[in-house]
C-alpha cells in the first residue's frame, strides 16, 4: 500500500463530501486522516489516504474529470513511505522529546495576530501540528472578535516558564486573552 495527499478546493455545496468520499472509496483508497472545512462559501479539503499501487495510477487518471465534473481544484501528491510515518497525528515528528500544549487566545480581531504568536513560537523551537481561527460576531464588544486554537508540541528543552511570559507579553500588548496549558 501507498498513501497519497489529496488537497482540494473549490465553492461548497450540499453533497460535495459525499460525491468526493465515494469517488475515493469506488477507487480502492481509504482515509486515513482528514480535515474539511468551509471558509466563507470555499470548501477546503486536505485527506490522507492509503490505497494500492495499482488504483493510485487510476485515482491519478480520473482526478482531473473529478475536479471538472465538480469545479473543484485537486491537487494528489504523494506521500512518504508509510513505514517512515510517525505513529499519529500528535506525535512529534522528530526524534525530539517534546510535550503537547493548547493555546488559544481571544482579541478583538486586528491583522497580524496569527503572525505574530507564530513568531514567537517559532523563536522557540514549538510545532504548531494544528491551527484553527475564525472571526466571530461579538454584539458586546461592537467589533468582530478573533479566536485561535493553536495544538502545540513544546521541546522538552525549552523553558515553558519563558514561552509563557513572551505569550503574555505579546497578548498584553495586543489587549488578547489568553489559554497556554498542557494537554492531559
Amino acid at each position: 500500500m501507498t498513501q497519497m495527499i489529496l488537497i482540494a478546493s473549490g465553492r461548497d455545496r450540499p453533497g460535495l463530501v459525499g460525491e468526493m468520499t465515494q469517488m475515493l472509496f469506488h477507487r480502492g483508497a481509504n482515509i486515513l486522516e482528514t480535515r474539511m472545512t468551509n471558509l466563507r462559501g470555499i470548501f477546503v479539503v486536505m485527506i490522507l489516504l492509503e490505497i494500492s499501487p495499482e488504483s493510485a495510477a487510476h485515482l491519478t487518471q480520473h482526478a482531473d474529470a473529478f475536479a471538472r465534473a465538480t469545479g473543484m481544484n485537486l491537487k494528489l501528491h504523494p506521500h512518504a513511505d508509510p513505514n517512515e510515518v510517525v505513529a499519529s497525528s500528535s506525535a512529534q515528528p522528530s526524534s525530539v522529546p517534546s510535550l503537547a500544549y493548547r493555546l488559544q487566545t481571544y482579541s478583538i480581531d486586528q491583522p497580524g495576530i496569527v503572525a505574530r504568536f507564530g513568531e514567537i513560537l517559532q523563536r522557540h523551537g514549538v510545532n504548531i501540528e494544528d491551527l484553527a481561527a475564525d472571526q466571530r460576531s461579538a454584539p458586546f464588544a461592537g467589533h468582530p472578535l478573533f479566536v485561535t486554537n493553536f495544538r502545540l508540541r513544546v521541546p522538552a528543552s525549552a523553558s515553558v516558564q519563558t514561552i509563557r511570559a513572551d505569550l503574555h507579553k505579546l497578548a498584553n500588548d495586543l489587549n488578547c486573552d489568553l489559554d497556554f496549558e498542557p494537554i492531559k
